[in-house]
C-alpha cells in the first residue's frame, strides 16, 4: 500500500509541475508560490525619454557597467549563464581575434589590417530612425499566487549593422546592462524611477516564443492564469460593449456570434471544434493574447522595471467565403 502511494505521489510531481534548470538570474522561479514561468527576449521603442540614448550616454561617461550581449540565435544561452563579466568602455569593443585573424579586401586578397576605429556610440547611421530608441530586453513572465508579473533581467540598446561600403546587414545588440537578480523592487525605487510610457505586445498561443521555465500540468501561460481570473484582483470587461462582467458570466456569446453553433479556429484558420450558443468558455477558446506593460527606468539601480495592468484576449474568426482569418479582441482583463 505504501509503495503504491509513493509511486502515485512521484507521478503527481512529475506530471503536474515541471521545473527546468535555472541560471542564477532565473533561479527565483523555483519558489513554491510561483505556479508558472517563461523566459522571453523581446524589444520595444522607448522614445520619450529615449532610453537607448540615455544608456549610451551613461556608458560613455562610465556611470553604468556593461557586459557582452546575447546574439541572434543564441537566446537560450541566457538561461545557461553561470556568471557575467563586466567591461569598461575602452575594453568593451576590443576583440582578441583582431590580433590573430587575417584581414582581406573586397577581392579576397590578404592585406594589412587597418587600425581599429573607436566605436561611435552616437553615429547617426548606426542609430537611425528605427534603432535610435530601440531596446532589447531579457525577461521572465511568471504567475505568482495567481498574479501575472514581469521580471526584466537585462537590457541592450540596438544598433544597425552597416558595412564600410554602406550595406545594411541587420541589427545587433550594442551592449547589455541593467543586470537585475531581484524580482521584488522596493516602492521607493519605483517611486523615484523615470516613467517610459507603455507598450502592448501580442503573443499567439501556438508559438509565443516563450521558453517555459516552470510548468503546471503542461499548461501554457493563459491556461495557467485562467482559474485565477474569477478571484479578487481581476476585472473582466467585454470589449465590444465596455460592459464589466463576472468570470462566471463568460460564454461564447462574448465572442460576437449569434448562431446556434459557434466554430472555434486557431490563428491559421483551422477549425478545432464547435460550441453551442451560451456555452461556457475556457482559455483554449482564444487564439492569442496581448499584454499591456507600463515601463520605468531606475537611474539609481540602472534597471528596467515593468508593471502589467491588463491582458487582452483575442478570438479568431474565419470568413466562410474568402477563407480569411481575422483575430478580434473580445475580452479585456484588468489587474486591480
Amino acid at each position: 500500500m505504501f509503495v503504491k502511494q509513493l509511486i502515485s505521489f512521484i507521478l503527481f510531481i512529475l506530471c503536474c509541475c515541471k521545473v527546468f534548470s535555472q541560471s542564477f538570474v532565473t533561479k527565483f522561479v523555483e519558489d513554491k508560490k510561483i505556479q508558472w514561468a517563461g523566459y522571453l527576449i523581446d524589444s520595444a521603442h522607448f522614445s520619450d525619454p529615449n532610453l537607448s540614448l540615455l544608456l549610451r550616454k551613461r556608458f560613455e561617461k562610465g556611470e553604468i557597467k556593461a557586459f557582452r550581449p546575447l546574439y541572434p540565435g543564441l537566446q537560450e544561452a541566457g538561461l545557461n549563464r553561470n556568471s557575467i563579466g563586466f567591461s569598461s568602455k575602452e575594453k568593451f569593443f576590443e576583440h582578441e581575434e583582431d590580433l590573430v585573424l587575417p584581414f582581406y579586401d573586397e577581392d579576397g586578397n590578404m592585406v594589412e589590417r587597418p587600425a581599429r576605429k573607436t566605436f561611435d556610440l552616437f553615429d547617426a547611421k548606426k542609430f537611425d530612425q528605427w534603432t535610435n530608441d530601440l531596446i532589447e530586453f531579457e525577461q521572465v513572465l511568471y504567475v505568482e499566487s495567481g498574479r501575472l508579473k514581469n521580471f526584466i533581467s537585462s537590457m541592450s540598446p540596438k544598433f544597425s549593422v552597416i558595412t564600410p561600403q554602406g550595406t545594411y546587414l541587420g541589427m545587433g545588440n550594442l551592449f547589455s546592462t541593467g543586470l537585475n537578480t531581484e524580482k521584488n523592487i522596493k516602492k521607493r525605487t519605483r517611486k523615484k524611477a523615470l516613467a517610459l510610457g507603455s507598450t502592448n505586445t501580442r503573443y499567439t498561443l501556438k508559438d509565443s516564443g516563450i521558453i517555459q521555465l516552470k510548468q503546471l500540468y503542461g499548461r501554457h501561460l493563459l491556461e495557467a492564469l485562467w482559474p485565477y481570473f474569477g478571484k479578487a484582483g481581476y476585472e473582466i470587461t467585454r470589449i465590444n460593449s465596455s460592459q464589466k462582467i463576472s468570470f462566471k458570466e463568460l460564454s461564447v456569446t462574448d465572442l460576437g456570434y449569434e448562431d446556434l453553433h459557434v466554430p472555434l479556429y486557431d490563428a491559421e484558420g483551422n477549425m478545432r471544434k464547435e460550441l453551442g450558443l451560451g456555452s461556457p468558455i475556457d482559455a483554449s477558446i482564444f487564439s492569442s493574447f496581448s499584454i499591456t506593460r507600463e515601463w520605468l527606468y531606475s537611474k539609481e539601480k540602472n534597471i528596467l522595471i515593468c508593471n502589467i495592468p491588463s491582458i487582452t484576449l483575442y478570438y479568431a474568426k474565419k470568413d466562410n467565403l474568402s477563407g480569411n482569418v481575422t483575430e478580434t479582441p473580445v475580452i479585456k482583463i484588468n489587474m486591480r
